[in-house]
C-alpha cells in the first residue's frame, strides 16, 4: 500500500469526520422524523363535532353498532367510513356521550340477540346444575367472566390512549392488525380439529387480556377473542358467540360507567343513535354466526381481507394527507 493510505488508516480521521457527519445528521433529522411520525399516527386533539347531526345520527348509529356485532372495530369503522366517505363522523373523543350511547345500545341489541345462551349461563349459576341442553354445553360462565373483567378493565385504562390514535394512519396500521389477527385464527383453525365447546378458564382470561387492547382504534377485540377461541380448538360458530357474549357484558358497562355524560347531547340524536345501534349490533352479529355456521372457509378471509383493505387505504390517506 501507499504511504498516504496508511497515513489516513493510522491517523484515523476520515473515521472521526464520518462520525461527526452521521452525529449531525441524527441530530438534526430526528427530531423531525419524531415530529413527522407523530404527525401521522397521533392526534393530540380529537377532531369533528361533538356529535353528528340528526341526518346523520341514525346512519353512524347503524354503522357503529353493524361493526360491534362483525369483527372489523367499531371504533375503526366509526372513524374509517366517514373518514373516506366525508360525513360527519362519530369518535369516541369527540363525542363521549354520544359514544357512550351506541356502546349500550349495541350491547344490548347483543344481549337480545344471544339472550337463549343468556338464559343458559343464568341457570347455570344459579342451580349449579350439570349441563342439558346444547346451550348449557356450550357456555361456561366461569369463562366468560375470566375474559369480561380484564378485557373491561384493559380498555378502561386504554381510553386515553386510543383518544390520541384516532389518526387516519394509525387506525389503518391497527385494521391492517385486525385482518392479520382473522387470518392467523383461520390457520389455527384449518390445522386443528374441533375439540372442545369452551375455553379453559385459563385461556378465556388470556383472551380477556388481548382483546383490552380493542379499545385501540381499528384493533377489534372480538377478532381476537374469536382467534384465541379457533386456537383453543372451538368451533368457528362457538368463539364467536363466546366473544359476542363477552362483549355484550363490556360494552353494557362501558355505556353505564359514561352514560352521564350522555345528558348533554341533543333527545333527537340520542334517540337515533341508540335505535342504530340496537338494530345495527343484532344484525352484524347474527350475520356473524349464520356465516361462520355455514361458510367460515370464505367468512374468516372476507373479512379479514375487508380489515386489510381498509386499513391500507386510511394509511396510504394518512400518509398523503401529511
Amino acid at each position: 500500500m501507499g504511504g498516504p493510505l496508511n497515513l489516513m488508516l493510522a491517523d484515523g480521521a476520515w473515521v472521526a469526520a464520518a462520525h461527526s457527519s452521521l452525529g449531525e445528521i441524527w441530530r438534526l433529522g430526528h427530531p423531525l422524523a419524531d415530529k413527522y411520525l407523530r404527525g401521522i399516527f397521533t392526534t393530540a386533539t380529537a377532531s369533528g363535532p361533538t356529535t353528528p347531526n340528526v341526518g346523520h345520527a341514525l346512519l353512524v348509529g347503524v354503522i357503529s353498532g353493524l361493526a360491534h356485532g362483525l369483527p372489523v372495530s367499531a371504533a375503526g369503522q366509526s372513524f374509517a367510513l366517514p373518514f373516506l366517505f366525508g360525513w360527519t363522523g362519530l369518535l369516541p373523543a369527540a363525542g363521549p356521550g354520544a359514544w357512550s350511547v351506541t356502546l349500550l345500545a349495541a350491547g344490548i341489541g347483543l344481549a337480545w340477540l344471544l339472550k337463549d345462551w343468556w338464559e343458559a349461563v343464568w341457570r347455570s349459576m344459579r342451580t349449579g346444575a350439570a349441563p342439558v341442553t346444547a346451550s348449557e354445553r356450550d357456555i361456561d360462565w366461569t369463562a366468560l367472566a375470566a375474559a369480561v373483567v380484564p378485557c373491561y378493565l384493559i380498555q378502561w385504562r386504554l381510553t386515553q390512549l386510543g383518544a390520541h390514535l384516532q389518526a387516519a394512519a394509525a387506525v389503518g396500521l391497527l385494521l391492517v392488525g385486525t385482518g392479520l389477527i382473522l387470518m392467523a385464527g383461520e390457520r389455527w383453525a384449518q390445522r386443528s380439529p374441533v375439540a372442545s365447546p369452551h375455553l379453559s378458564p385459563w385461556l378465556a382470561c388470556g383472551a380477556g387480556i388481548a382483546a383490552g387492547l380493542g379499545a385501540l382504534p381499528g384493533l377489534s377485540a372480538l377478532a381476537i377473542l374469536m382467534a384465541v377461541g379457533l386456537y383453543g380448538r372451538m368451533s368457528a360458530e362457538a368463539a364467536a358467540r363466546f366473544g359476542l357474549m363477552v362483549l355484550t357484558v363490556v360494552l353494557v358497562l362501558q355505556g353505564l360507567v359514561h352514560l352521564p355524560e350522555a345528558v348533554a347531547v341533543p333527545p333527537a340524536e340520542v334517540l337515533l343513535l341508540a335505535v342504530g345501534a340496537v338494530v345495527g349490533a343484532p344484525a352484524g352479529g347474527w350475520v356473524l354466526l349464520r356465516l361462520l355456521g355455514q361458510a367460515r372457509e370464505r367468512a374468516l378471509p372476507a373479512l379479514a381481507s375487508y380489515a386489510t383493505a381498509v386499513g391500507g387505504i386510511l394509511m396510504l390517506f394518512g400518509v398523503l394527507a401529511r
